[in-house]
């Protein structure tokens, strides 16, 4: 099964929030049976080199970005993708989903965007990446192919808030 890495890029904040969508994510992953860490390089104070050695074990790279951090997250993703080139590493998070074409233009070093919530389309991705199967039949995704982007259309299925396990807090540096 694939390791799955989980970062929230170092923003150098002052009071830091934890990354409640990435703990999401995480415990939704876990449920599943995915062996998942999380890196809260913004709690953390961590920089890039700090960053990598606490992913190398990871089969996939899953980064987070606002509007705001969306430069820190590229950077980040620039870095690892520079020490493990054939790690995938997919960007999701709120400037992600509303610039997806935009973004993934921008940053050869993005395999994969995920748009939306990605707790039901995490899961569809997973296996599909571990097969190496095509990525086509996965909506709610923008990726390359062939050397254009391919955006397929949104995931709009509602999510059962009553279905998903609680945050794994437990993999986030809370002291901090």
């Amino acid at each position: 099964m694939l390791k799955i890495a989980l970062i929230a890029p170092n923003l150098s904040s002052q009071y830091p929030q934890p990354p409640m969508g990435l703990a999401l994510i995480a415990a939704v992953l876990e449920r599943a049976g995915y062996p998942v860490t999380v890196v809260d390089a913004n709690a953390l104070n961590l920089n890039l080199e700090a960053i990598t050695p606490l992913v190398k074990d990871a089969d996939v790279i899953g980064l987070t970005a606002m509007t705001p951090s969306i430069n820190i997250a590229l950077a980040t993703a620039r870095h690892l993708k520079k020490a493990y080139p054939a790690t995938p590493i997919i960007l999701g998070g709120a400037h992600a989903t509303l610039l997806p074409e935009e973004t993934l233009a921008n940053a050869p070093e993005i395999d994969i965007i995920l748009r939306g919530e990605g707790e039901e389309t995490i899961l569809q991705l997973l296996p599909t990446l571990e097969k190496k199967q095509p990525l086509i039949k996965i909506n709610g995704l923008t990726y390359r192919k062939d050397g254009r982007i391919v955006s397929k259309p949104a995931n709009y299925n509602l999510i059962d808030l009553n279905s998903l396990p609680f945050l794994a807090y437990h993999l986030l540096p809370w002291q901090k």
